[in-house]
């Protein structure tokens, strides 16, 4: 099953992304600015991460946290 990253998942066009991606079975990597705020993509089951992406300590942080974890889109 493949793994799909997706930024900016918890409204709009990312949880749609995040909804249509775990409907067909992949598994999703959602990033989000404040974890706080993904009750709905916890409740599809998706590895939820925070991410602001204009930062780089948090984008090191999160390729740390995903080492070793193949992403196929």
């Amino acid at each position: 099953m493949p793994t799909v990253l997706i930024t900016g998942a918890n409204r709009g066009i990312g949880l749609a992304l995040a909804t249509g991606f775990r409907q067909r079975g992949d598994q999703v990597v959602a990033t989000v600015r404040r974890t706080e705020t993904a009750a709905a993509l916890k409740a599809l089951g998706a590895s939820v991460h925070a991410l602001d992406v204009t930062d780089d300590r948090a984008a090191d942080a999160l390729a740390s946290a995903l080492a070793g974890t193949p992403i196929d889109t």
